[in-house]
């Protein structure tokens, strides 16, 4: 691996995982909150999730540029929420690629937005969580970086462009650089209808996009499906896999995997028990975050998960 000093960036940390494949890791409260990559095909540049801004964005922009000295002619939205894809204004230039259905939310969900009534349900939702009180030091500290990423959002909507991917898939695609393959790949979805992953299988490195992230409580939400979730982490696992780029969190292996099974496992079986023995949501929510995950950034939403699941109108298996 070559020791050039790499480029900085008050929005990210950078690490070169392998020749030309680069790691962008989000700082926090700089309106980035989820983690990117970029990769260099040899003939062409390729990035892999654009951020939570465009102001983040364009210096993703200038840091490939400055890495690889050419434009970005590739970009990859793992899913459609808004940390991996509102940066894509930035790329408008590039080929962007996501699955089909990926497409269909991003434009569902905000290609006819007024962003004005956007602006203002965001800043009650932060006055929401403002008003959330917990004596548990780590969540009260999640839900501050919470609300200044939710800020940082709300400073960018004025110059949001909503720019959707150019180019859509349905299982897996292949792009063929003159340095190297890489592999988009959908198992279908788990963390949102539609999830899917960048591969590069010489060099064993995986970005993850939010299907696996390290030391982080995943968020399951209201069109998450544990069950499919489990499924598509279990393919993964049998991918020839020695570093995972999470959506969230520091670098990975497999054993990251393992833990997000063994995590979406306990949450889901904990309610299934605690709904079939009659146990209330005040009183599962009352519980503090279990000892193994104490220390998992987002803290706060452990609760939301909880609340997710209990309130969904099927029971875990």
């Amino acid at each position: 691996m070559g020791t050039m000093k790499l480029p900085t960036s008050d929005y990210f940390r950078l690490e070169q995982l392998d020749e030309g494949v680069y790691a962008a890791f989000a700082t926090e409260d700089q309106g980035v909150w989820s983690n990117s990559g970029i990769i260099d095909l040899g003939d062409a540049t390729l990035v892999f999730d654009t951020f939570l801004t465009s102001t983040a964005a364009v210096d993703l922009r200038r840091t490939a540029k400055e890495l690889m000295q050419r434009p970005i002619q590739y970009v990859i939205n793992s899913h459609y929420h808004f940390d991996h894809v509102l940066g894509n204004q930035v790329f408008a230039d590039a080929i962007i690629i996501s699955t089909t259905r990926t497409r269909e939310l991003i434009q569902s969900d905000l290609g006819g937005a007024d962003l004005q009534s956007f602006s203002a349900l965001l800043s009650e939702s932060i006055q929401e969580l403002d008003r959330t009180g917990h004596q548990d030091d780590r969540i009260r500290r999640a839900i501050d970086n919470e609300i200044n990423e939710r800020r940082k959002f709300i400073e960018a909507l004025p110059t949001l462009q909503i720019t959707l991917p150019t180019v859509t898939f349905e299982h897996q695609l292949q792009i063929h650089g003159s340095r190297r393959t890489v592999e988009v790949v959908t198992y279908g979805g788990g963390h949102t209808p539609s999830d899917a992953f960048l591969y590069l299988p010489s060099e064993k490195i995986a970005f993850m996009g939010d299907l696996v992230l390290v030391d982080t409580h995943p968020m399951i939400g209201n069109q998450g499906n544990p069950s499919e979730w489990l499924t598509i982490l279990d393919k993964v696992s049998m991918l020839n896999i020695d570093a995972i780029v999470p959506g969230h969190g520091n670098i990975g292996n497999q054993r990251n995997i393992s833990d997000m099974r063994q995590y979406l496992t306990s949450v889901e079986t904990h309610v299934g028990n605690a709904r079939r023995d009659g146990v209330s949501l005040e009183s599962l929510l009352a519980e503090d975050v279990p000892n193994q995950y104490a220390d998992w950034r987002f803290s706060h939403v452990y609760a939301w998960n909880l609340t997710t699941l209990y309130n969904k109108s099927y029971r875990p298996a």
